[in-house]
């Protein structure tokens, strides 16, 4: 299998990520191209800062514009601590054995990929995509190259390099598209419109959840926001309220609470219940909501937590609880009784 291996913080996602996954995807044979959000950059900048699973939310939000067989791997959130390129080829080299990888950076990147960390070990186990914009000039002979870099090029071939560890390095140009993430950031705090760089749906993450405003929410405990909807849903005399915690289990979300109305009615009340008081407290807005205004069954999905209310007869038609029966009980209880 062949795959490609695009990092970054991708805070936020925007067209020129999009832009150098979908030209890689036409230029390459690969079979799947990672994007792999870093949990904290070896070279952070002085920015509004946004946590992992609120990155990963825009770029959930972003996947359609990319196409097929793109894909989004946390490993780096996973592993924590300083996100290292070196680290994450290796834990992708040992866990696919026999996969041909091909890492994905910019040409800004590939002027100091010999000052990174164990680079000798990326090009002993990877190949090298270099994305590069109209004018950058490319390397034409060994001596355009680092010193460090130049001692592992074993012949070049037009925009490819070849190297004595049997990898390669390979330029790309892209289409140009004049657009930073920093740059993104300060039109939004200046309340400018962002459309042009940014996908649809990824602008509406954003506006929702206030991100890189004053108002940006820092909602860091999603078990104290799930009792916290528990509670919300008892004050509207839910039925059968539960909460759910996936932790070590493949689910969509880290946790999820459940309850029920005796009517349609009193369950839509109940999510719109729900969804304004935790705009109130943690000044949050769901990244989806489902199921209204039938109020059957609504789903207000707030990234790591997902919030279910349903029309009582409906929930037990799909026995959602049978699902999830690996999943911890988190024992919400009133604590108003």
């Amino acid at each position: 299998m062949k795959i490609g291996l695009f990092g970054g913080s991708f805070n936020p996602v925007h067209k020129g990520h999009i832009n150098s996954v979908k030209t890689v995807k036409e230029n390459f044979d690969l079979d799947i191209i990672k994007l792999i959000p870093n949990y904290q950059s070896p070279h952070p900048k002085s920015e509004t800062p946004l946590r992992a699973y609120q990155r990963i939310e825009m770029l959930k939000a972003a996947l359609p514009e990319m196409g097929e067989n793109v894909e989004i791997d946390d490993c780096e959130v996973q592993r924590g601590g300083m996100s290292f390129s070196v680290d994450t080829v290796k834990h992708i080299f040992n866990a696919m054995p026999g996969s041909e990888i091909h890492l994905i950076i910019g040409a800004d990147q590939f002027e100091v990929f010999h000052l990174w960390k164990d680079y000798e070990s990326i090009i002993d186990k990877s190949n090298i995509i270099v994305t590069t914009r109209p004018g950058y000039e490319l390397p034409k002979d060994v001596s355009d190259l680092p010193e460090e870099l130049a001692e592992y090029c074993h012949e070049f071939s037009g925009k490819t390099i070849q190297l004595k560890t049997g990898k390669e390095i390979s330029f790309l140009e892209l289409e140009d598209i004049d657009v930073s993430s920093t740059f993104i950031k300060e039109q939004i705090r200046a309340n400018k419109d962002v459309s042009a760089n940014l996908p649809a749906q990824v602008v509406n993450v954003i506006k929702a959840n206030n991100y890189y405003t004053e108002k940006q929410s820092l909602v860091d405990n999603y078990l104290e926001l799930s009792q916290f909807c528990g509670q919300l849903l008892f004050d509207r005399k839910a039925m059968g309220v539960l909460g759910k915690s996936f932790e070590g289990l493949d689910a969509a979300s880290e946790y999820a609470v459940i309850g029920s109305g005796t009517s349609t009615k009193h369950a839509g009340a109940m999510a719109n219940f729900v969804k304004s008081q935790v705009k109130s407290k943690y000044g949050i807005s769901p990244i989806r909501i489902d199921g209204l205004p039938e109020a059957n069954w609504v789903i207000l999905d707030y990234g790591a937590l997902l919030v279910h209310v349903f029309y009582d007869i409906t929930r037990h038609e799909f026995k959602i609880e049978e699902l999830w029966q690996e999943a911890q009980d988190l024992k919400l209880v009133d604590s108003k009784i």
